[in-house]
C-alpha cells in the first residue's frame, strides 16, 4: 500500500494532503497562498522539528475557519 503525499509551503503555513497512489508529477510546484517552493513528504518522513514549530505558531495565530 502506497503512502499518502504531503507538499509544504516552504515560506508560509500552507499544506496540501494528496491521497494514496498520488505522484509528484500531478501536483502543484509552487504555492498557491504565497508563491514559494513545496516540498513534498511521503507517510515515512519526519517533518523537522523546527519546521512543525513554525508552522504550528502560525496556524494557532490564524483565525478560525467561518462555517458558512
Amino acid at each position: 500500500m502506497q503512502a499518502p503525499l504531503y507538499l509544504v509551503c516552504s515560506q508560509c503555513a500552507y499544506l496540501l494532503s494528496l491521497g494514496r497512489g498520488a505522484s509528484r508529477e500531478d501536483s502543484p510546484e509552487l504555492c498557491p497562498a504565497c508563491g514559494s517552493d513545496l516540498m513534498a513528504h511521503g507517510r515515512q518522513e519526519r517533518f523537522p522539528s523546527a519546521y512543525v514549530g513554525k508552522v504550528s505558531l502560525e496556524l494557532h495565530a490564524t483565525a478560525p475557519l467561518s462555517k458558512a
